[in-house]
């Protein structure tokens, strides 16, 4: 799938190493990304690798808690991001998808999915029902790390800035 982001070549580590250290330094992110994920052990990865940039990942497993989980949040409260696997138990993550962009919306809360299906017609889907990138697992922490930053840095620009394709990486 075509994109107007930057090339599926891997940053060098040194460029990895300047990102995570920005977001390390940086206290103009609000901190908290949502995990949803089924596997243990995707999420466990994930979480490890976003904790070492200064992240405080909140784990969803079950599709059909997110609801829950982030309603019952607090008035006002947005994550940084949200990481979507699209296979999940209860609901998929198209779905998933679809049901949090309206409450997000105008907050520039990116939705990033990271799943083993990556034929073109899965991100198209999920780039339909919402997504903002698409990392094929398995991943290495720098393709996750680079598609937060891609995405991050893309929506808090104006809407006339922005890169309109999905970010993907396969």
């Amino acid at each position: 799938m075509d994109s107007n982001f930057p090339s599926d070549e891997t940053k060098s580590e040194n460029e990895v190493e300047d990102l995570v250290e920005t977001f390390r330094r940086t206290k103009k992110f609000r901190n908290e990304v949502v995990l949803i994920e089924d596997s243990e052990e995707d999420r466990m990865i994930m979480k490890m690798i976003l904790e070492g940039c200064g992240y405080r990942p909140r784990e969803i497993k079950d599709a059909r808690k997110v609801t829950a989980v982030v309603g019952g949040q607090k008035m006002g409260w947005v994550p940084e991001a949200f990481i979507i696997d699209l296979v999940l138990e209860g609901s998929s993550g198209y779905e998933v998808i679809r049901n949090l962009k309206p409450r997000f919306e105008g907050k520039r809360v990116p939705m990033i999915v990271v799943s083993s299906l990556a034929t073109d017609e899965d991100i198209y889907e999920a780039s339909t029902a919402g997504a903002d990138a698409f990392v094929k697992k398995p991943f290495t922490p720098n393709q996750l790390l680079e598609a937060l930053a891609f995405t991050l840095e893309n929506i808090k620009k104006p809407m006339a800035d922005r890169k309109l394709a999905i970010y993907v990486k396969r």
